[in-house]
C-alpha cells in the first residue's frame, strides 16, 4: 500500500511501543505533496516508468532540480506501494538511521522489524551491530511484500557519515526481490556496489540531463500558468539560459506570468528579456532571486514568521506557537502553502531546503530574538524528552550552562555507544571554563577523542579532568581519570607509560571499592600482555577472574596465547566470542583499537600461514576501523592486510609493501609512532627476501628504538626475529647474533613460538655458512619445539615468519631430509610425504612448493611461467614472445612428437615456408638459452643467461629428425596435469575420507590461477585443453562448494560458489548453493534475491527459466 494514504500512519502504529520509538521522526515518513498547479512531466514519468526493472535508481544532480518532485509525482499516480523515507543531518548517527529505515516499514507493517529492533536493543545500545540488523530486516520484508514495492531515500546527499554507506549497500543487496531502491542526492553516494550493479544493468541513473526542463515543458509549463502560448523562440531563450534548470524556470515563469502586460506576444518577449538582464550567474541566482522577488514581497509579519521558524529543524504547529508564543501558527504554515513557499507534509510541513538555507543566512533575527527563539525550542525539547534536540538549541542559544548540565547525563552513553564524533561536536562549542565545572565533561571528552585516536587531545583532556578532580577531593575521580590516561597506552602498546598511570589509580581507590579495583586490575593483567610478562599477565588475570566472582569477565584474555605462541588456542576463543557475541565485529559502540577480534585474528592467522583467512579478517577490520571512524584501527588493519599478503603460498611483497606504506602515513598523521612497528616489521622482512640488508637494518633499528621507548619485550623479540631471518636470506654474519637474541627474548616472555623460529632460522644460517653440526643443532632444537606445541605451519606452510622464497625452502627440506633424528622422524617424514622434492608425492597440497620439485616446472592456468631449478626465468631471458609460444604448443602437445610442418602451421600460418622454417630455428635458440641449465644463484643474485651458459634441446625437448616433443621423463612438470592429477584423487576419496576430498579439492584448484594460456585466447591449438580445464574447474569448485555447505560450513561454501559465477555467471548450480547457504544462515531475503538474479540471468542468456528444482527450492525459501 502506498504511503500516499500516509494520514493513517499514526493509527497504523498505535500501541506499539518499540526501542527507539521516542527517536522516530515519522513525518518524515510522508511524502511531499505536489504543488496544486503541478505540471506533469510525461517525459521523465516514461524514463521513471521502468523503475522496477532495476534494484537502484539513482536520481542525482544538484539543488533545484526537481529530484524529489520527478519520483513523487510518477509515485503518485504509479500505482505502485512505496515507503518514503527524507533523511536530514541527523540521520549521520547510524543508530538513528536504522531506526527511520526500521520503522517506515512499520507504518504500514506493524511487525516487520522486531528482531531488528531487538538486535539494536540488545545490551543497552552499547554495541551494536549493524549488519545483523539490515539482515534481520530483509528477511521481515521477504514474508510482507508481495508485490513489487518502492522505498525512496529523499535527499540521500545530506548523510556525510561513511558509516551510513555500507549499510545502505548491503540493504540494496540484500532486500528481497520485490522491494526497488529510488535515491535522491546532489552528489555521487559513496556506494562501491554501484558499479556492480551498474554493470549488471540494475541500476537506472537520472542526472541533470534528464530532469532539466525541454522547451516544450518550459511552454507547457508557461500555458498552465497562464492559459498561453509562450513563443518558441522564447522558450528556447528560457532554456538556454537557465539550462533548464527546473527552480529557476518555475520562478521565472511566475515571475513572467504576473508582469502586466505580459501573457502574450511582444510581452512576453519583452519580460522575458528584461528578467534574462536582471540573472545574476548560477552560484547567485537563488539566492538573490528568493530575497529579491520572493522574501521581501512577503508582508512583514510573514517574514518575521519565517525567520523565526527557519531556526527549527522540525516545523510542526504545536511545536511553533508554544516556542514562538503564538496561537496561529497552522493557520500561517497553510498560507505559506497555498503560496507555493513550502512542500506539506500532511499536518506538518518543511521548507525547501534551499529556502530553509537563505533563510538562515541570509535574514538576520535581532540577537535577543534569535536567543529566546532557542531558548524556548529547547525547554520545549526538554519537556518532550528529546535531548540531543533541546542541547542543539541551547548551544544555538548561547546557554552553556543549561547545554552542560544536560550533556552531563547523556555524555558517557553517547562516548561508549560508537557516537563519538557526535558528543565531540556539542562538547567542543562548550567554554573551557564550564568543562572545568563539569569534570564528567572533560572525561567524556578524553573517551570521545581517544576513540576518535586523537590521543594527544585526549591525554589533555584526562589531565585536566584529574586536576578537576583532585581539587574536588574526590579520589575515585582521580582514579578514573588515571585510568583514562593508561587507557591511551594500551590502546597504543606503550605499557613503560602505562604502568605507572594503573599504579598511582589503584593507590587512589579503597579496597572497599571493589568494582573500580576489578577493572583497574583488569587493565594491569593487560599491560603485562603488551610488556611481554606474559607469565604474570595469565597469573594475575586468573587471580581477578577468581576474585571477582563474575560472569562478565572473561577467564582469560585470549592475547596472552596470541602472544605466548599458543595460537590454536587464541583462535578458539577469539572465533567462539565472535560466534557467541557478533557484535564483537560490530559498530555503535567504542573502538577497541588493536584488540579487535578480526584484527587479532588477521594476526594470527599470517603468523601460522593461513593467508586467505588472513585477508579476509584484515579486511574485514579495516572496513570496521572505518565504519567506527577510527584511524587506529584502519592502521592496524592496514599493517595485518601486509602481513597477510606477506604470508600464504602466493605471498606478494609488492602487495604487502603498499599496504605498510599506508599504514605508516596512518601511524605518522595521528602521532603514534608505535604504531608504525608492525609496518616497520614486514618492510624488514620484504628487504631480506630483496637481498637488501642495509635497509632491512634501517627498517628493524627505526622499529626497535620505538619499541624500546615503549616497553614491549615480545615485539623487540619478533622485530629481532625478522632481521634475523633478513639477514639469514643475505648471508650475513649479524644473523647469529640477532636470531640469538630474539629466541633469549621469547623464552623470558614465555613465548613459545619465537625461539622456534629463531632455531630454524640459526639453522638455515649455519647450513648456508657451512657449519653443519651447529645447523642440525638449531634444526633438531625447532623440529623438537614444533612438535611439542604444534609448530608444523612453520615447515609446511608459507607464515610470516617462516622461510618463503624457493631456495631457501628447498633448503629447509633438504635439512630436514638429511637431519632424520629419531625421536621425530615419523613426525617430519609426515611432512615429506606431502612436500617431498624427490618422491613428488602429494605435492599439489603445497602448490607453491611444486616448483621446488622439478627440473623444470610450467605454469599454464593463468600468467604462464617458467622454472628451471626452483628459479623462475623471467620475461626479458626469452629473447622473443615465439619462443614462448613453441614452448606452449609443445605443451598442449606433451608426451607426443610433433611434426616441425605442424608447429610451422600452428605458429606462422601467413608466412612462406622458408621464413616460417628460420623464425622457428631462431624462436628455438631462444628458447635453447631460457631453458639452460645453471648454477643456483644466491640469495640476491640475479640470474644470468649467458651463451657460455647453452646446453642442448635435448634436456628438456626431445628432437627426432623433423619431430619434436616436451619430454615429461626428463624432470618436466606442468600444473594442468598436477591440476587433473588432484582431481580425480579427489574424486575418489569424497566417500571415504571426505577431509581428504576437501583438502585435495582445495589444492587442485589453489593451482587454477586463470585460464589456460590465458595469454592465448585465440590460439585454436591451445583451445580445446582451456575448455576441458575450465569445465574441470567449475565442476571442482561445485563439489568443493557442496562439500562445504554439507559440513554447515556455509561461509565456504557460498565463497566457493561465487567463485564459480564469476567464470560462468549461467552455472545454475552455484545459484543453488548460494541460495542454500544464505537460507541456512538466516537471510532468506538475500537468498531470494540470488533467485531473481539466476533467473533475470538465464532468460536474458538462454531464454529459459530456472529449472524445476531451483524453483522448488526458492519456493521453500520463500514460506520459511
Amino acid at each position: 500500500m502506498a504511503l500516499r494514504t500516509a494520514r493513517h500512519a499514526g493509527e497504523a502504529i498505535q500501541g506499539v511501543h518499540a526501542f527507539g520509538d521516542d527517536l522516530v521522526v515519522r513525518t518524515r515518513f510522508i511524502p511531499p505533496r505536489l504543488p496544486p498547479q503541478f505540471l506533469y512531466r510525461r517525459r521523465l514519468d516514461a524514463l521513471l516508468s521502468g523503475l522496477t526493472q532495476y534494484r537502484l535508481v539513482l536520481l542525482r544532480a544538484e539543488a533545484g532540480y526537481g529530484k524529489t518532485t520527478a519520483i513523487a509525482s510518477y509515485l503518485s499516480h504509479s500505482g505502485l506501494p512505496y515507503f518514503w523515507y527524507s533523511l536530514s543531518d541527523s540521520d549521520a548517527d547510524p543508530l538513528i538511521f536504522l531506526l527511520h529505515l526500521i520503522h517506515v516499514f512499520r507504518l504500514a507493517h506493524p511487525h516487520v522489524g522486531e528482531r531488528a529492533l531487538a538486535l539494536l536493543a540488545r545490551e543497552g545500545g552499547a554495541t551494536r551491530l549493524w549488519a545483523p540488523v539490515v539482515d534481520a530486516l530483509a528477511n521481515d520484508l521477504l514474508d510482507a511484500l508481495s508485490a513489487p514495492t518502492v522505498l525512496v531515500l529523499d535527499d540521500y546527499c545530506v548523510v556525510t557519515r561513511a558509516e551510513i554507506n555500507p549499510i545502505v549497500e548491503r540493504f540494496i543487496d540484500h532486500a528481497p526481490p520485490s522491494l526497488h531502491f529510488v535515491l535522491t542526492a546532489r552528489s555521487m553516494p559513496n556506494l562501491p556496489g554501484r558499479i556492480r550493479w551498474r554493470a549488471s544493468g540494475e541500476l537506472l541513473e537520472v542526472g541533470r540531463a534528464e530532469l532539466a526542463f525541454t522547451p516544450d515543458e518550459v511552454a507547457a509549463l508557461f500555458k498552465q500558468r497562464t492559459g498561453e502560448q509562450l513563443a518558441p523562440e522564447s522558450a528556447h531563450a528560457l532554456v538556454a539560459e537557465t539550462e533548464g534548470w527546473p527552480i529557476a524556470v518555475h520562478m521565472l515563469v511566475e515571475d513572467i506570468a504576473a508582469a502586466p502586460g505580459a501573457a502574450t506576444g511582444m510581452g512576453v518577449t519583452r519580460t522575458l528579456a528584461d528578467r534574462l538582464r536582471r540573472m545574476p550567474g548560477p552560484s547567485e541566482l537563488l539566492f538573490n532571486y528568493l530575497a529579491e522577488e520572493v522574501f521581501q514581497r512577503q508582508p512583514l509579519p510573514i517574514q518575521t514568521f519565517l525567520a523565526e521558524t527557519a531556526l527549527l529543524r522540525h516545523l510542526e504547529p504545536a511545536a511553533c506557537n508554544l516556542i514562538l508564543n503564538r496561537a496561529d501558527s497552522e493557520s500561517v504554515l497553510r498560507y505559506l502553502e497555498e503560496h507555493s513557499l513550502f512542500v506539506t507534509r500532511e499536518g506538518t510541513y518543511r521548507y525547501h531546503r534551499l529556502f530553509r538555507d537563505f533563510l538562515l543566512h541570509h535574514v538576520r533575527l535581532s540577537p535577543e530574538r534569535y536567543q529566546a527563539v532557542h531558548n524556548r525550542a529547547a525547554m520545549y525539547y526538554r519537556e518532550q524528552g528529546n535531548d540531543e534536540e533541546a542541547i542543539h538549541h541551547l548551544l544555538a542559544a548561547g546557554d552553556y550552562t543549561a547545554a552542560a548540565d544536560l550533556l552531563t547525563t547523556i555524555a558517557q552513553p553517547l562516548a561508549h555507544s560508537g557516537r563519538h564524533h557526535t558528543l565531540v561536536g556539542w562538547l567542543d562549542q562548550l567554554p573551557e571554563s564550564l568543562l572545568e565545572a563539569h569534570p564528567e565533561l572533560l572525561m567524556a571528552r578524553g573517551d570521545a577523542y581517544r576513540f576518535a585516536s586523537r590521543y594527544h587531545a585526549s591525554l589533555a583532556a584526562y589531565t585536566r579532568a584529574q586536576r578537576c578532580f583532585e581539587a574536588r577531593a574526590d579520589p575515585i575521580g582521580e582514579a578514573r581519570a588515571l585510568r583514562g590516561q593508561a587507557l591511551i597506552y594500551l590502546d597504543t602498546v606503550q605499557p613503560a607509560q602505562a604502568e605507572p598511570l594503573l599504579r598511582r589509580a589503584l593507590n587512589k581507590v579503597r579496597r572497599t571499592a571493589k568494582d573500580e579495583r576489578i577493572q583497574l586490575l583488569i587493565l594491569l593483567a593487560e599491560n603485562k600482555i603488551n610488556a611481554g610478562q606474559l607469565r604474570q599477565a595469565e597469573r594475575l588475570h586468573r587471580a581477578v577472574y577468581r576474585l571477582a566472582g563474575r560472569d562478565d569477565i572473561p577467564t582469560m584474555d585470549p592475547r596472552v596465547y596470541v602472544r605466548d605462541g599458543r595460537f590454536t588456542l587464541a583462535r578458539q576463543i577469539v572465533e567462539t566470542n565472535l560466534r557467541t557475541d557478533p557484535w564483537g565485529a560490530g559498530q555503535w559502540r567504542a573502538p577497541r583499537s588493536h584488540r579487535e577480534a578480526t584484527v587479532l585474528l588477521a594476526w594470527i592467522d599470517a603468523m601460522t600461514g593461513q593467508a586467505e583467512s588472513a585477508r579476509r579478517y584484515a579486511e574485514q577490520s579495516l572496513e570496521l576501523g572505518r565504519i567506527l571512524g577510527s584511524p587506529i584501527v584502519e592502521c592496524v588493519s592496514l599493517a595485518r592486510l601486509g602481513h597477510a599478503w606477506l604470508s600464504g603460498a602466493d605471498f606478494d611483497p609488492a602487495r604487502a609493501r603498499t599496504y605498510y606504506s599506508d599504514s605508516r602515513l596512518i601511524a605518522e598523521r595521528i602521532g603514534v609512532p608505535r604504531f608504525k612497528v608492525e609496518a616497520l616489521l614486514g618492510l624488514t622482512l620484504i628487504a631480506g627476501l630483496e637481498g637488501k640488508i642495509a635497509e632491512a637494518e634501517a627498517h628493524a633499528s627505526e622499529a626497535l628504538a620505538i619499541l624500546e621507548r615503549a616497553g614491549d619485550q615480545y615485539m623487540t623479540g619478533v622485530l629481532l626475529l625478522a632481521l634475523g631471518a633478513a639477514a639469514t636470506l643475505c648471508e650475513h654474519p649479524g644473523a647469529i647474533a640477532w636470531l640469538t637474541r630474539a629466541a633469549s627474548l621469547g623464552q623470558a616472555c614465555g613465548d613459545r613460538f619465537g625461539p622456534c623460529a629463531s632455531d630454524l632460522w640459526l639453522a638455515l644460517y649455519f647450513s648456508r655458512s657451512h657449519h653443519p653440526a651447529q645447523a642440525s643443532a638449531a634444526l633438531l632444537r625447532a623440529l623438537t619445539a614444533a612438535h611439542t606445541h604444534g609448530y608444523d605451519f612453520l615447515f609446511v606452510h608459507f607464515p610470516l615468519l617462516g622461510p618463503k622464497d624457493s631456495i631457501t625452502r628447498r633448503e629447509m627440506f633438504s635439512l630436514l631430509k638429511k637431519a632424520r633424528p629419531d625421536a621425530l622422524w615419523p613426525y617430519t617424514a609426515r611432512w615429506l610425504g606431502e612436500l617431498d622434492v624427490s618422491t613428488r608425492t602429494e605435492r599439489g597440497l603445497l602448490p607453491v612448493a611444486a616448483p621446488l620439485a622439478w627440473p623444470l616446472y610450467i605454469q599454464t592456468l593463468g600468467p604462464f611461467r617458467v622454472w628451471v631449478e626452483g628459479r623462475e626465468i623471467p620475461r626479458t631471458a626469452w629473447g622473443r614472445e615465439k619462443a614462448l609460444h613453441v614452448l606452449q604448443f609443445l605443451v598442449c602437445q606433451r608426451g607426443r612428437l610433433v611434426h616441425r610442418e605442424q608447429i610451422l602451421e600452428a605458429l606462422w600460418p601467413d608466412s612462406p615456408p622458408h621464413t616460417a622454417a628460420i623464425s622457428l630455428r631462431v624462436a628455438l635458440s631462444a628458447l635453447r638459452k631460457a631453458l639452460a641449465s645453471h648454477p643456483a644463484p644466491g640469495p640476491h643474485t640475479p640470474v644470468q643467461y649467458n651463451q657460455g651458459d647453452l646446453v642442448g634441446v635435448g634436456e628438456f625437448i626431445r628432437r627426432e629428425g623433423e619431430y619434436l616433443q616436451l619430454d615429461l621423463s626428463a624432470g618436466v612438470g606442468v600444473d594442468v596435469d598436477e591440476f587433473a592429477r588432484l582431481l580425480r584423487k579427489a574424486k575418489t576419496l569424497e566417500g571415504s575420507d571426505p577431509d581428504a576430498a576437501l583438502r585435495h579439492y582445495e589444492s587442485a584448484l589453489a593451482l587454477y590461477h586463470g585460464d589456460f594460456l590465458e595469454e592465448n585466447l585465440y590460439a585454436e591449438w591451445a583451445g580445446e585443453e582451456r575448455e576441458h580445464a575450465l569445465v574441470e574447474y567449475l565442476s571442482a569448485a561445485e563439489r568443493l562448494a557442496r562439500l562445504w555447505v554439507h559440513r554447515g560450513d556455509y561461509e565456504r561454501g557460498a565463497r566457493w560458489a561465487n567463485a564459480i559465477l564469476a567464470k560462468d555467471p549461467l552455472w545454475e548450480e552455484a545459484y543453488v548453493l548460494l541460495m542454500e547457504c544464505h537460507w541456512k544462515q538466516g537471510n532468506r531475503a538475500l537468498a531470494a534475491r540470488i533467485f531473481e538474479q539466476c533467473s533475470k540471468r538465464l532468460r536474458e542468456a538462454l531464454r529459459i527459466e530456472p529449472s524445476p528444482r531451483t524453483q522448488a527450492l526458492f519456493e521453500t525459501i520463500v514460506r520459511g
